[in-house]
């Protein structure tokens, strides 16, 4: 068998010299040059540590002021970055009777601009990775350090100008007009497209973008790049089992690949608002593997479905911390997943149960299969389909705040030009007010999940399951009237529809329109007080690690709640702390645990 690994940010050390792996014969490394268009680097003098956006938008305002024709591509953090670049771009290089603003509040603008303006400083599924794999290893030699502050006459920008003007001292092909547009995940396929659409000659288009732009596609026309080299990452913590996302330092490699945007079609600039010095110093050669960054039970049942006995001693590329390790096998212990009772005798680190191996042939998480089983138990699998969809994504709430009211703002000053101030002001407060009122139809006792279900099953009744074009607007439009994030919920939906047919081909045995249809209601009715105490305590019994107590007591809690009220679990968890009393409670809750175990296996 022959295995080829491609990449262009790979550490093949980890390979090459991961003697467990390759103890005889070291694979073959083969290095293929990418063939790009020679990229100059710009390193910045003076490294702006907290407002490294005032420091990119100064640059891409000098940018569009003084340089020849070509698109800028600004690399920030997130959303809401890309936002308020985007707005300050505008206010900056449109003049305001000529601003336009689309309906979702992200800045889309094509007109005449003032270039003289002296005020602050086809598209492919794949990226070509490979070409910018070896492009600046030695970047010194094509690149140079610059000062952005404006007492510095002749910065980086205006010697890249004064080499583009003509012979008669004149500038060469220096466009008229600006197109601005951001780009990160969250915005609809249609709105990521337009980055895709070509511009008139006098034109220019400038992208605001997270990483996504970084290898994931590849934009025609970038001849500038200006990369603040920060990104967003998520780091987890083995010892609480907490996932934070944090803005960070990017990679070398990363940095390299950004530059490598400007060198597509045409020579480029890549002007870095950081020093050579953070480059070379502070810059890791790689980013950290995703094995490092992440939990490790979903990796960890799958190798124990593969009977792999010793997960600490398998020859991982790049083997993570043993502490990660222990968690993710102390969580699948926890919820049922491995048996570690006879782990000093038999050796290794435990033997996976009938309820790890069907988790194992379910394509979500391991808390989230679960989730499905509990709920099918509990019979209210449909709701605990659309429990898993909401906790799947981020927050579908697009709660009220200061940027949605400057949005707000910018609305009804083109709506409503024609009022005095006082009259327009009232306006744009009663707006607000409105939307303010509209983001509350939400608000659950029960909390942002519940509330997450109710919103789901009215996005679905909006659409009302008619397909296509119509659909898709009705969701739409439901989703502006309140306060709903139209992208999110869309892939809730999808997850939705894509859990009902996974319940029907797994969990055919279980009760709900799921599970014997393989579809989803249009019209699904908000779950009643029983069902969302269910709902409630589906996800604490697979979402919370419990690490006080065994599984089995945990196990005792849901079927007990089952049975008793609220008031009867805080009973037994007083009546836990009585030692004289936890035999027989423990006995009596092994045998809720076989009968976990023997219904489980029963709908499978």
């Amino acid at each position: 068998m022959k295995l080829i690994l491609m990449s262009a940010t790979l550490r093949v050390e980890d390979f090459t010299g991961n003697g467990q792996l390759f103890a005889e014969d070291p694979p073959n490394v083969v290095r293929v040059a990418g063939k790009t268009y020679p990229v100059t680097i710009h390193h910045s003098k003076i490294t702006e540590l907290d407002d490294y956006e005032k420091v990119s938008f100064q640059k891409v305002c000098k940018i569009h002021r003084k340089l020849p024709q070509g698109g800028i591509l600004v690399f920030l953090t997130g959303k809401q970055e890309i936002v308020r670049m985007v707005k300050r771009l505008r206010r900056a290089l449109v003049p305001k009777a000529q601003r336009t603003l689309d309906t979702s509040g992200d800045a889309d603008v094509d007109i005449q601009v003032d270039t003289d303006f002296e005020g602050p400083s086809g598209p492919r599924d794949m990226d070509d990775d490979e070409a910018d794999g070896d492009l600046f290893q030695n970047f010194g030699a094509g690149s140079d350090d610059y000062d952005d502050a404006e007492e510095f006459e002749h910065s980086d920008v205006d010697q890249v100008a004064e080499s583009s003007k003509s012979e008669d001292g004149e500038d060469d092909n220096r466009p008229t007009k600006v197109r601005i547009l951001p780009l990160y995940s969250l915005l609809s396929v249609k709105d990521q497209a337009k980055v895709f659409e070509s511009v008139e000659e006098d034109t220019r288009l400038i992208i605001v973008a997270t990483n996504i732009a970084e290898t994931s596609l590849t934009i025609p026309g970038m001849t500038y790049v200006v990369d603040t080299g920060r990104q967003k990452c998520r780091n987890y913590h083995a010892g609480t089992g907490v996932a934070s996302y944090d803005i960070m330092w990017i990679s070398k490699a990363s940095a390299d690949q950004r530059a490598g945007r400007a060198g597509r079609t045409g020579p480029g600039h890549c002007y870095r608002t950081y020093s050579s010095s953070v480059y070379a110093r502070h810059l890791d050669p790689f980013a950290l593997p995703e094995v490092l960054t992440r939990p490790l039970e979903d990796v960890v049942l799958a190798m124990k479905s593969m009977n792999i006995s010793n997960i600490a001693g398998f020859p991982f590329p790049t083997p993570p911390d043993r502490s990660q390790l222990s968690a993710a096998v102390q969580l699948l212990a926890n919820i049922g997943c491995i048996d570690v009772s006879n782990m000093e005798r038999d050796g290794g680190d435990g033997v996976i149960t009938k309820l790890g191996a069907a988790l194992s042939q379910l394509p979500i998480g391991v808390r989230y299969g679960k989730m499905l089983l509990v709920a099918a138990q509990a019979n209210v699998l449909d709701y605990g389909i659309v429990l898993v969809s909401v906790l799947s994504e981020a927050s579908p709430f697009a709660h009220t705040n200061v940027q949605d009211d400057d949005d707000s703002g910018s609305d009804s000053e083109n709506s409503i030009d024609g009022l005095d101030d006082v009259d327009r002001t009232n306006a744009i407060k009663q707006e607000r007010q409105k939307k303010k009122a509209r983001s509350n139809v939400w608000r659950h006792d029960g909390g942002d999940v519940l509330a997450g279900i109710l919103a789901t099953g009215a996005y679905s009744y909006a659409g009302r399951g008619a397909g296509g074009a119509s659909e898709s607007l009705a969701c739409k439009r439901f989703c502006e009237e309140n306060c709903l994030h139209p992208v999110i919920m869309e892939r809730i939906q999808k997850m939705r529809i894509h859990l009902a047919k996974l319940a029907k081909q797994r969990l055919g045995n279980a009760s709900g329109v799921a599970a014997s249809s393989g579809k989803v209601l249009s019209s699904m009715p908000p779950p009643k007080k029983l069902e969302e105490n269910l709902l409630r305590q589906v996800r604490r019994l697979c979402k919370i690690p419990f690490e006080t107590f065994p599984q089995c007591v945990s196990d005792f809690m849901f079927f007990s709640f089952l049975r008793l009220q609220r008031q009867l679990l805080q009973d037994f968890l007083i009546i836990w702390r009585d030692e004289r009393l936890s035999r027989a409670l423990a006995q009596m809750a092994k045998q809720c645990l076989d009968l976990h175990t023997l219904v489980v296996g029963q709908l499978l």
